[in-house]
C-alpha cells in the first residue's frame, strides 16, 4: 500500500469519526476510504500513525507541542485499531490469522520512537514491521 493510498483511507476515516455520527464497526470508515480488508485498514492506520510521527518529528522539529499532538493522536488510534479488528465480527473463522498477530498501537509507537524519522530506512522499516508492501 502506498503512502498516498494510506493517507486517503485514513483521511476519510478521520472525517467519519470526527463527524459525531455513531460508528458501529470501526472498519466501515476505512472501507469507505478504500480499504478492502480489515488487515488493510489496520495497515493504513499504522502507516498514518507513522506518517504523523514523521511530520511531528521532522517537519515540526519534535517540539513539545508537536510531540504532545502525536501522543494524543496515537492514544486515540488505539481503540480504533482494536475496533477494526474486533467490531461486528460474528464468525471468528472469518478473521484472517494475520489479524491476530497485529501489534498494538502502543507497541508500534515504541517501535517508531526507536527509529530516526529522517533516515532513508524509516519507511522500509515501518512497512516491514506491519507486514505491508510499499
Amino acid at each position: 500500500m502506498s503512502l498516498s493510498r494510506a493517507r486517503k483511507i485514513v483521511a476519510f476515516a478521520e472525517k467519519e469519526f470526527a463527524s459525531g455520527r455513531r460508528v458501529d464497526d470501526a472498519f466501515t470508515p476505512f472501507s469507505g476510504g478504500g480499504a478492502i480488508t480489515r488487515l488493510e485498514a489496520v495497515q493504513a492506520l499504522f502507516i498514518g500513525i507513522a506518517d504523523y510521527f514523521q511530520i511531528t518529528h521532522v517537519k515540526e522539529k519534535g517540539t513539545p507541542g508537536a510531540i504532545q499532538r502525536f501522543d494524543r493522536y496515537a492514544s486515540l488510534s488505539g481503540p480504533i485499531a482494536w475496533g477494526i479488528l474486533c467490531d461486528n465480527i460474528t464468525d471468528s473463522t472469518a478473521v484472517p490469522a494475520a489479524l491476530g498477530n497485529c501489534e498494538t498501537v502502543e507497541s508500534f509507537v515504541v517501535f517508531l520512537r526507536s527509529l530516526n524519522p529522517r533516515c532513508d530506512d524509516f519507511w522500509p522499516r515501518v512497512y516491514h514491521r506491519i507486514g505491508a508492501s510499499q
